[in-house]
């Protein structure tokens, strides 16, 4: 087992280069599609927040699944990789065949006939992705992702490139969809090239149920949360006009991208390292407690001082056409302060090997979500946004409640340790929102740096001064580096 002073900086070095990889591979597409928006406009670009659940399933079939099983369990062979290999390519194209044969159905439920091109087109990521998300697996596993961020680069640059010269040439949303396209193809390449692993001409009937059970419940429970997420794009694309989804769209993705790289960030490090400990229950509770603690630490500013900053940030990126969709920003932001907390409390079970419960939970939890759909959809937009934000701490509380069982770290303590850091960080969003207003007769890149200073300034200077012990933390994490 690993000593302290090593834990730290496996895990330092884990979350830093965990962090490079989603600015560099998730930032650059996610700044060709705000390029995008500023050409397509909200009416057209409301296509691609249809699109988006079909690159969410990408996304959990590379990095979740069944290729979870792999990062948990740790006596594994040769034999267990290259069945878990096939069976993942097996579902995979399984999934991309019932795509491929609804999407004239969900073209024609739009009223949208290029869906059906698009989804179908876009969907191929999946199987690209299932040829080297076991080599992904692996590295995850062992925690390599200075190795990880190398690999991803040169697709995100390219792709990026790519889409940048197919918008100028009037592609439209399917600059999109080739550049999805081309970084994945391009990623699956290097990592089949990397040689760190190749899939044998074995398969265990054994070891397939093993990782199937495991797996597939965290698939599943993974497209239930994909479905159901998506379920308001679903909704606003059917009964209000396109271009409300693209206004919904552009806020969440522009308050997803940090928290869910934050979220990702931590999950990718937070899963492999739990792993390592689940033998041991106090080394275990710890871990969880300090990474919990820290993730939150820097969160909850960097969400709230983005909402305080959201007008000048929309205008300088997108335009004054989208303004319209700033308080739909600043409403989602609260509402994703705990983002990296739910992931947090579900990778408890999935080490415990419960992803029976995982499963449960999560139809349980989707129950609930339909529920609240239903109950705000009618009243407009706002109330659909405000409904997101309490669904997401009602569903907060189940998975605290339920991870609770397997450590002695329940929802009550989460609170009380938590409470002080969102108060604090609230504080910050006042701050930065109120310099902001005052300083609207000068330049949007001064309105964002000043303000944004202030609420960054105004946070560490409060936790300094009530001595809260992640500050001190980091504090001394910078001291030792």
């Amino acid at each position: 087992m690993p000593n302290e002073n090593k834990l730290l900086r496996r895990t330092y070095h884990g979350v830093v280069w965990t962090l490079i990889d989603m600015l560099l591979s998730k930032g650059i597409p996610l700044a060709v599609i705000i390029m995008l928006a500023r050409i397509l406009g909200p009416e057209e670009f409301g296509l691609y927040g249809i699109l988006v659940f079909f690159t969410t399933i990408g996304i959990l079939l590379t990095e979740s699944g069944l290729t979870s099983s792999l990062i948990r369990h740790h006596k594994l062979r040769r034999l267990d990789y290259s069945t878990v290999f096939y069976m993942n390519l097996v579902v995979t194209l399984v999934i991309y065949l019932v795509i491929y044969l609804v999407a004239p159905f969900i073209a024609h439920f739009f009223s949208k006939p290029l869906l059906k091109n698009l989804i179908r087109v876009i969907s191929l990521s999946y199987i690209l992705s299932a040829f080297t998300a076991v080599h992904l697996a692996i590295l995850n596993k062992k925690m390599r992702f200075k190795k990880i961020m190398l690999l991803n680069l040169p697709g995100a640059i390219l792709g990026g490139v790519l889409g940048i010269v197919l918008a100028y040439r009037h592609y439209g949303v399917w600059s999109i969809v080739y550049m999805t396209l081309a970084i994945q193809f391009i990623t699956s390449c290097l990592l089949i090239l990397n040689r760190h692993w190749k899939p044998s001409f074995e398969y265990s009937s054994l070891r397939a149920r093993m990782h199937f059970k495991f797996g597939i419940n965290v698939l599943v429970s993974g497209l239930l949360d994909a479905l159901f997420k998506n379920s308001y794009n679903i909704i606003i694309g059917k009964f209000y006009p396109m271009h409300s989804l693209a206004f919904f769209e552009r806020a969440r993705s522009l308050q997803e991208y940090p928290t869910m790289a934050m979220t990702a960030i931590s999950n990718k490090v937070s899963y492999p390292l739990f792993a390592k400990f689940q033998a041991n229950e106090a080394n275990s509770n710890t871990v969880f407690k300090n990474f919990l603690q820290g993730t939150f630490f820097i969160n909850t500013p960097m969400v709230l001082i983005l909402a305080g900053i959201a007008k000048p940030l929309f205008l300088l990126l997108l335009g004054a056409s989208w303004l319209q969709a700033v308080p739909y920003f600043q409403i989602l932001c609260l509402g994703s302060i705990f983002y990296p907390h739910h992931a947090y409390n579900l990778n408890v079970l999935k080490v415990k090997g419960r992803s029976d419960l995982f499963l449960k939970l999560e139809v349980i939890k989707k129950i609930m979500m339909v529920v609240v759909i239903l109950l705000s959809a009618p009243f407009g937009m706002y109330a659909m946004l405000w409904g997101m934000v309490g669904s997401s701490a009602m569903v907060l509380y189940i998975n605290i409640y339920y991870s609770g069982r397997y450590m002695s770290y329940d929802f009550k303590r989460q609170v009380v340790d938590l409470l002080p850091i969102m108060l604090i960080g609230l504080s910050s969003f006042l701050c930065t929102n109120f310099l902001c207003r005052e300083l609207q007769s000068f330049s949007l890149l001064t309105q964002i740096s000043c303000s944004s200073t202030l609420g960054l300034l105004s946070y560490l200077l409060l936790n300094s001064l009530f001595n809260r012990t992640e500050f001190n933390n980091y504090l001394n994490l910078i001291r030792k580096r």
